[in-house]
């Protein structure tokens, strides 16, 4: 595996996000085994509406107080001196910048060289993989199934972060790249620090 550069998702990879924003709102989860992973779609609500919801939440202190999710800290200190670069990539929008980076820093404090927004569901939304491409980044860690898709295709490593504690994610299909918790990261992870032929 090409990992000298990783990128990792923090919405559901490296915290759980959308079951406290509906607790927060006192709104139920979908009853479904299996929906999207789109608010509006979540929540029977219009764009508008779920757009709100996310903003208002984030502004929330239970948005402040979100807790990494089980293993990631550990994890994440073991692995990243086998790494070049270690980059957060995360769908959230610009509006949301500094109250992400300050928890990234809190919880993950000299872990990240960067946190990298995609602004989805804005007119200035740019692909995961766009942003893979222009950093050479060789490995993708997140929920998402089309992005993880889309990163494998053009010949990136993936870990499609399925679930948690055992449990695939409604949104999710578990496939031979998916992983249900951090210890099956670390497991996978090849034991030893990639190095570039070219550079060496």
């Amino acid at each position: 595996m090409n990992i000298s550069r990783v990128a990792i998702d923090i919405d559901e990879v490296l915290t759980h996000f959308v079951k406290p924003m509906a607790k927060f709102h006192n709104v139920e989860m979908p009853e479904a085994k299996k929906y999207s992973y789109v608010y509006r779609h979540m929540f029977n609500v219009s764009h508008n509406e779920s757009v709100r919801m996310v903003e208002s939440f984030y502004d929330s202190e239970e948005f402040h107080m979100l807790q990494p999710i089980h293993g990631s800290q550990p994890i994440l200190r073991l692995l990243r001196p086998r790494v070049d670069k270690m980059y957060v990539l995360t769908g959230r929008q610009n509006c949301v910048r500094d109250k992400t980076e300050e928890w990234i820093n809190f919880h993950f404090p000299g872990i990240f060289d960067d946190v990298i927004l995609t602004n989805s569901y804005t007119r200035f939304e740019v692909q995961k993989y766009d942003i893979c491409n222009s950093l050479n980044i060789g490995m993708l860690i997140d929920d998402n199934d089309l992005n993880c898709a889309i990163c494998k295709k053009w010949g990136m490593d993936v870990m499609h972060f399925a679930g948690h504690d055992g449990n695939v994610y409604p949104w999710c299909e578990k496939g031979d790249d998916s992983v249900l918790n951090w210890t099956e990261i670390y497991n996978f992870f090849p034991r030893y620090k990639y190095v570039d032929i070219e550079e060496a």
